[in-house]
């Protein structure tokens, strides 16, 4: 699983360091970009909520004593 850790988070600083690294494409192409990259925090954010809210990763007894 750190093996898993690593390369998650890698992949993560890596998109974050790219993104403050853009050029201006001018205004139509810099929207259009911004939707685009916006779209990649929701997902990224959607995931770390469900994994936070599933049941899927919870220990057993964490899932048993609600």
């Amino acid at each position: 699983i750190q093996r898993a850790v690593e390369l998650h988070d890698n992949e993560v600083q890596a998109f974050v360091e790219l993104e403050t690294q853009l050029p201006s494409f001018g205004r139509e192409i810099n929207d259009q970009l911004e939707r685009y990259l916006s779209s990649f925090h929701s997902w990224m954010r959607g995931s770390l909520d469900w994994l936070c809210t599933s049941e899927r990763y919870k220990f057993e007894e964490e899932r048993f004593s609600r």
